[in-house]
């Protein structure tokens, strides 16, 4: 029986079908997010791929797993809300990730 809490058997970076069944499904939960909010507001969906793409290796990089990022499905909700404008949710964004990353 494996024991997941021992880290001294497993790679800190490990990738297997458990990880991969979490990805897709935040994948469906994210990416109707992100292209909802490049539609309906003024964000570009490139540049929020890119972002949450950089943002998700370096937490899988720092704690040896892609950490799904509820704050931020929150934020872009806000903003295609209309209750945040393009410059307050990108200070939101790199706010959260600031914090994220010191935690």
């Amino acid at each position: 029986m494996e024991n997941f809490g021992d880290q001294s058997t497993r790679s800190r970076l490990e990738f297997d079908r458990r990880e991969l069944t979490g990805e897709i499904g935040d994948s469906v939960t994210v990416i109707p997010l992100i292209v909802a909010l490049a539609l309906l507001t003024e964000v570009s969906l490139p540049h929020v791929l890119v972002g949450f793409g950089v943002f998700q290796v370096l937490w899988g990089v720092a704690y040896g797993l892609p950490i799904s990022v509820e704050p931020m499905k929150a934020l872009a909700a806000l903003a295609i809300a209309g209750a945040l404008t393009y410059a307050e949710l990108a200070l939101a964004g790199l706010a959260l990730a600031i914090v994220l990353l010191a935690i």
